[in-house]
């Protein structure tokens, strides 16, 4: 939806000090047309020298008011969509990010056939299918870890039958950040000295 005003900022008051009651009228007339329309205004007085840097804000501020929007649709889209819409929005998502990665939705390194095994993985382990937000976060997580610590962090979450296994992989994997733990092996060293089998 468009917006219904554009914002009048106290800088024009300095911008528009020059300017006669009746040219500070048809300026406001030209900003409220302009922000409804977008059609720019013919400005035949002193106001068409105020004009230009106060209808790039005027942009400015609807640029950044559309981003806005979309965000806020999405999420809403999400929050209110079935598992069957979630699927849907996230494999029409996962092929854009293929197309932008140029990566093969098929090849099992790729982005989405990892976030697949690992909501197989917590399914079996946890068990019960990832919630959408549980598995954007997991996507997140994906980013930044290898996918072989993610199955140790959610099978550690499994084993301590944590009541909020999101909450308990982030700590974990905050504690293994913090111990410098950022691969498989170094993971694997790290509890073989706390069994003490090194």
């Amino acid at each position: 939806m468009a917006r219904q005003f554009f914002a009048a900022y106290h800088s024009y008051l300095k911008a528009t000090e020059p300017l006669s009651d009746a040219e500070r009228g048809r300026l406001f007339t030209a900003c409220l047309s302009y922000s409804m329309s977008g059609i720019v205004p013919e400005l035949r007085g002193n106001e068409r020298f105020a004009w230009p840097s106060i209808q790039s804000q005027i942009d400015r501020d609807n640029e950044k008011y559309n981003k806005i929007s979309e965000i806020n649709s999405k999420n809403a889209l999400r929050r209110y969509a079935t598992a069957d819409d979630r699927l849907q929005m996230r494999a029409t998502n996962d092929k854009e990010k293929a197309k932008e990665k140029n990566l093969d939705e098929d090849d099992p390194l790729s982005p989405r056939a990892k976030l697949d095994e690992l909501e197989h993985f917590w399914k079996d382990v946890i068990g019960r299918q990832p919630s959408a937000v549980q598995s954007d976060e997991i996507e997140g997580w994906l980013e930044t870890w290898d996918c072989e610590l993610l199955h140790e962090a959610i099978n550690a979450a499994a084993e301590a039958n944590a009541g909020n296994p999101i909450s308990y992989i982030r700590t974990t994997l905050d504690d293994w950040k913090s111990r410098e733990l950022n691969t498989i092996e170094k993971w694997a060293e790290a509890e073989a000295k706390r069994d003490g089998m090194i």
